[in-house]
């Protein structure tokens, strides 16, 4: 099964390009509705109403109305769109601005955003994480397709921007048993750049106690 990689995008520009981006996009989800379950009797759920998978039969069809024709030699869906496949959700947030999000396999689909971007005349900023691979980033594109990528570790991106939820998390991988001893629990934090204050490395000691003493018992 392939690591799915989440991506976020968020495009901004004139009401008529974010009119026609949407257009492209319910075309490709009715589409898409229809073939998975109007096709095979089945009722669409609602929260289905503004979704659709995107891979080397369709992407180019949000950008134009030509597919592509992915049986060609040397044709490479990764390099034109950065993934397989991205299973998107998209929703109009006003009538300058959109956003999509969605997973997709293995690899971020920066590549695709910046085609949108260049195609509809769009900025767009955004992120993508993936923790199976270990890394996440952050970015931006013109709509002239120059695009800034900062990309870190999944680690030190969730540390950043997640930084009580990474806390919690760490609190569970030392009940679970994932760190051989106390000093690679301050690694783990070091790692990332965090200097824990005295009341979170006590929070830490006393949790590896408990942990300690429950293995100990078993």
């Amino acid at each position: 099964m392939a690591n799915h990689c989440q991506n976020f995008a968020y495009f901004s520009g004139e009401p008529e390009q974010i009119s026609k981006l949407e257009q492209a996009l319910q075309r490709e989800t009715a589409n898409h509705l229809k073939e998975e379950y109007t096709d095979k009797g089945l009722t669409i759920p609602s929260y289905a109403s503004n979704t659709v998978d995107l891979y080397a039969r369709n992407y180019n069809l949000i950008l134009s109305d030509q597919p592509d024709d992915f049986t060609k030699p040397g044709y490479d869906v990764y390099d034109l769109y950065g993934s397989k496949w991205f299973e998107c959700e998209w929703e109009v947030m006003s009538d300058i601005e959109i956003q999509l999000t969605g997973s997709s396999a293995w690899s971020p689909v920066v590549s695709f955003f910046q085609k949108i971007c260049t195609t509809y005349q769009l900025d767009a900023y955004g992120d993508y994480a993936e923790s199976g691979m270990d890394f996440a980033g952050e970015f931006t594109i013109t709509k002239e397709g120059e695009v800034t990528d900062n990309q870190t570790s999944y680690k030190q991106y969730e540390a950043t921007n997640n930084p009580e939820g990474f806390f919690e998390n760490v609190l569970y991988y030392i009940s679970d048993g994932l760190f051989e001893s106390f000093q690679s629990v301050l690694d783990y934090f070091k790692d990332v750049n965090w200097n824990l204050t005295d009341a979170e490395t006590k929070t830490l000691k006393e949790e590896y106690g408990n942990y300690l003493i429950t293995f100990t018992d078993k």
